[in-house]
């Protein structure tokens, strides 16, 4: 069981569902070898832990205005390697901004204001390698319950749906592709959720097509 899990809520649904976290796994598990991920929104450290436990040759930048040390916190309590975790403090469009580097995998959770969202949309969107993915949590279209009145929706709607090829959404999370002009990229993604993994500990991936398609 992922130590991710052990990090929900009795109601099974905060701050992650064990479906996004399935999800999350399997977008991680689909990344080349040694992937950049940046993870905006640190919090606990589910997506971190989500992340790592799913790829523990991953680096992960995780981006928050606060210190969030539960976050590496958890990290060590799940046997993860702290040292492949980077933290960045601060807004993370202004860090999105100066960052340097190119990532395999972009997850936003950070403000949940449509004004942040585009921020984060505008800055990190450019820093993702082509054919490699983004992904939005607390994405709820339509009515909003009372404790969770994000405006994610809106934002996504206006800068990236239409422009960039849906990868899939479950529970709050929706993920996008940028597009590369290796048509493989799209249909390895689009399978990420079939093909059991044999090196991943029962998360999905599908290493094995990727490398024989090659």
């Amino acid at each position: 069981m992922p130590y991710a899990y052990r990090l929900i809520e009795p109601n099974g649904w905060d701050p992650a569902s064990f479906a996004e976290i399935d999800f999350m796994m399997a977008l991680a598990c689909a990344l080349p070898v040694n992937p950049v991920i940046v993870n905006i929104g640190a919090d606990l450290g589910v997506s971190t832990c989500a992340f790592l436990e799913a790829r523990r040759d991953a680096v992960v930048f995780s981006c928050d205005i606060g210190a969030c040390e539960r976050e590496i916190e958890n990290v060590a309590a799940a046997g993860l390697e702290t040292a492949r975790v980077i933290r960045l403090l601060g807004r993370s469009q202004d860090i999105g901004a100066a960052f340097p580097y190119q990532c395999d995998l972009l997850f936003i959770d950070g403000g949940h204001d449509e004004a942040s969202v585009r921020g984060d949309i505008e800055v990190w969107v450019p820093r993702v390698k082509p054919g490699c993915v983004f992904a939005f949590h607390d994405y709820i279209p339509g009515e909003k319950p009372a404790n969770n009145p994000a405006e994610v929706d809106a934002a996504v709607h206006a800068l990236v749906i239409g422009r960039y090829p849906e990868v899939g959404r479950v529970d709050r999370i929706i993920a996008f592709r940028v597009p590369s002009t290796d048509d493989r990229q799209a249909a390895w993604y689009a399978t990420a959720k079939e093909a059991p993994c044999p090196d991943c500990q029962g998360c999905i991936c599908t290493t094995s097509e990727w490398q024989a398609a090659e």
